[in-house]
């Protein structure tokens, strides 16, 4: 009986959160297709907006350069970013806070957040990349990237260590990004306004630069992680029962 009781309620506590996600799915996928529609130009009213979209969609061209461009070549990459941006820090976060057993872990308390806009104020202050290539956008990001890995990296051999919690890790997480908020911090001050207006950007994020070129990249990249993160689920799961737990309390 007991055994029944608990996995029915599983079932109830699995139903509901299939239920939540598909809800907020489709509400989320509701919002990105009708800030499509949404702009701050008088003539560009919503028929109008809809009748470009649908043009385009149809393999046509709306006749109004303008209007083209500011509903297809503008409003709908970012929307799509949006979607697979949101998409991807949900599922990553839900990983993160999984793995560390604790909901209050983020790319903010891990430190990843603040090792990556350090990486950026060093490129955008400093003129620093660590692996420089022609291209200033590429430059940025992987200065991002490299400096997001650095703490990764300290939490997970830091976590390798015995008698080690979950609690503690974000502890060192939290402690790591006091460093490179402190670094950050110093090179703003010094920093000429523009670099520090750009830096500001990039810190709160926006799509302004999304376009059909780089919005496939990112949509690749968020879908494939997702789906080796769901092949791997079963032993994150089999992770987040503790080391006191056994195979079967798991299945």
């Amino acid at each position: 009986m007991t055994e029944m009781s608990d996995l029915e309620t599983y079932r109830g506590r699995y139903n509901r959160k299939l239920m939540y996600t598909v809800i907020i799915l489709a509400a989320s996928i509701v919002v990105a297709f009708s800030s499509i529609f949404i702009n701050r130009y008088t003539g560009l009213t919503f028929g109008v907006s809809w009748d470009v979209f649908w043009a385009h969609v149809n393999g046509c061209s709306y006749g109004e350069y303008y209007y083209d461009l500011i509903i297809w070549d503008y409003n709908v990459p970012r929307a799509i970013m949006g979607v697979f941006v949101g998409a991807g820090l949900g599922v990553g976060g839900a990983v993160m806070q999984s793995l560390l057993r604790n909901p209050l872990a983020d790319p903010y308390t891990t430190g990843v957040a603040s090792g990556a806009s350090f990486g950026v104020a060093l490129f955008l202050m400093l003129d620093i990349c660590l692996l420089p290539v022609d291209m200033y956008a590429e430059n940025l990001t992987l200065n991002a990237a490299l400096f997001a890995l650095i703490p990764t990296v300290a939490i997970v051999l830091i976590s390798r260590r015995p008698n080690m919690t979950p609690t503690t890790t974000i502890l060192v997480g939290v402690a790591i990004m006091f460093v490179f908020r402190a670094g950050t911090s110093l090179m703003t001050i010094l920093a000429d306004p523009d670099a520090v207006e750009q830096l500001y950007l990039w810190n709160v994020g926006t799509l302004v630069k999304a376009d059909w070129n780089n919005i496939w990249l990112v949509a690749g990249a968020t879908t494939l992680c997702t789906v080796i993160l769901m092949i791997l689920s079963y032993q994150m799961t089999i992770m987040t029962t503790g080391e006191k737990s056994d195979r079967k309390s798991v299945v």
